[in-house]
This record gives structure tokens, sequence and C-alpha cells, in this order.
């Protein structure tokens, strides 16, 4: 709730992870799905057709799989090496790259993301990064 108008004064939309009873509640702008509940998306888009939905993919077939799910874009991780996934290991940015120039819908670049190796991230489906403790 707090998070609302700060993201309405920055002109953001605030999503939600895995919790649309949540997002719904503060008013949230649309919801993230993980990849293991990827079909809940046409389900999400049909309560809250203006919602942003996104997913996660963790390789090609999940990337290919929210775009038949109508997902709005997805979250490809890890990109780069990061300690907050299981096995350490991103799939680089080449493989990143060629994931996303596949892919429907735009793609978000999560994993590794910081200061010095955002500019790394680019090609024509590469909508941005997202980050979680590349915040910190």
């Amino acid at each position: 709730m707090q998070l609302r108008p700060v993201c309405r004064a920055r002109r953001v939309v605030l999503v939600v992870a895995d919790d649309v009873a949540l997002a719904m509640r503060c008013g949230a702008g649309g919801v993230h799905v993980p990849q293991a509940q990827a079909a809940r998306i046409a389900g999400v888009k049909q309560v809250q057709p203006r919602w942003l939905v996104t997913t996660s993919a963790h390789d090609e077939a999940a990337v290919a799989r929210a775009g038949r799910l109508g997902a709005d874009a997805v979250l490809v991780s890890p990109v780069l090496a990061t300690s907050s996934h299981a096995d350490g290991n991103g799939i680089g940015i080449v493989r990143f790259a060629a994931l996303a120039a596949r892919s429907e819908v735009p793609v978000f670049a999560l994993g590794g993301m910081t200061s010095a190796t955002v500019t790394r991230v680019r090609g024509p489906r590469v909508a941005g990064i997202a980050l979680i403790s590349g915040w910190l």
C-alpha cells in the first residue's frame, strides 16, 4: 500500500509478485506470475483485462510459452551470475539476446543486473532490466 502512491507519482506500474488478491487490494496495475504457474495468465487477464501481467522464464521453451499464454512481458533469468539464484550461474548475455530476439513479447533481463552490467543488455525485443539485490 505504501508503494502505490510512490509509483503513481513517478508514473510507474506497480506489479505485485504472485498474489492477485493482494494486487487487487492495493490497487496495483499488474501481477507477476512465476514460470511454473504461467497457465494462470489467461485467467488473470480475464479478471483484470487492463493489468500488466508478466511471467518468468528460465529457458527458451518458457519464453515461447509466455508469448502463447498472453503474457505482456517476460522476465528471463538468471542472465548473469547472481547469489539469489540457486546455482548462481547465468545464461549469459549472448544467449539472453538470442532468446529475446525470438520472443513474441517484450523481454526483461533479471539476474546479475548492476550499473556495470546493464549496458551489456540490449537487443530488438529487450524492454529493460529487472532487479532484486541490484537495488541494494
